[in-house]
């Protein structure tokens, strides 16, 4: 069967984030997520496997087996992740996101998110989620349109958040020797200037 929605997958993610449902209260997944906020420095890479639990209890008649497609109804699964600034409302300003179907469901399936830090990141903060997505088919025999119904399995949300660093504060300098050094750099210059012309300096 041809494969028919995955602009349907972008259109869900960009309603429930604009509604706030993968965010559920930014703050509260930013600053107090199990575990602590994931520190990464600037040129680092974060990167997590998530297990999504339950992804056998999603009541699933897929639309690969023909049985199902062909009476009008059937279902696609996919694990998806997303990675939002705080200010995030939109996929257009999400760091990062991904849905990859699941043809075999088992009772926990794994997906690993990985990004990598650039310089604009630093002192910035991310929340990411990870998710099953249910992508339900059905067929309209008079017109012969599918048409679908998305939307994330709840149960299925996981979450975490990156803080990515820079560099830490530089040690305060010792003016002293910086003097010291630098009287010395001059000493040695004017020697060597009056050395060429005056060898009595030599």
């Amino acid at each position: 069967m041809k494969r028919l929605i995955p602009f349907a997958i972008i259109a869900v993610l960009a309603i429930i984030m604009a509604a706030g449902a993968l965010a559920q209260n930014w703050n509260g997944v930013v600053l107090a997520p199990p575990g602590g906020l994931a520190a990464v420095s600037y040129d680092g890479q974060y990167s997590k496997t998530f297990v999504l639990d339950e992804v056998t209890g999603i009541p699933f008649q897929s639309c690969h087996i023909a049985a199902n497609y062909q009476l009008g109804s059937c279902d696609y699964l996919y694990k998806c992740y997303i990675i939002l600034p705080q200010s995030c409302t939109q996929t257009s300003c999400a760091k990062g996101y991904s849905c990859t179907e699941i043809l075999a469901p088992s009772s926990s399936d794994t997906l690993t998110v990985s990004y990598t830090a650039t310089q604009a990141d630093i002192g910035q903060t991310y929340a990411v989620s990870a998710f099953v997505m249910k992508s339900h088919m059905s067929y309209n025999f008079q017109t012969s349109t599918w048409s679908d119904s998305t939307s994330v399995v709840q149960s299925t949300q996981q979450y975490d958040s990156i803080q990515i660093q820079g560099a830490s504060a530089p040690p305060v300098g010792d003016w002293r020797s910086g003097i010291i050094s630098g009287i010395t750099n001059i000493v040695n210059a004017i020697k060597e200037f009056f050395c060429s012309i005056l060898s009595g300096w030599c």
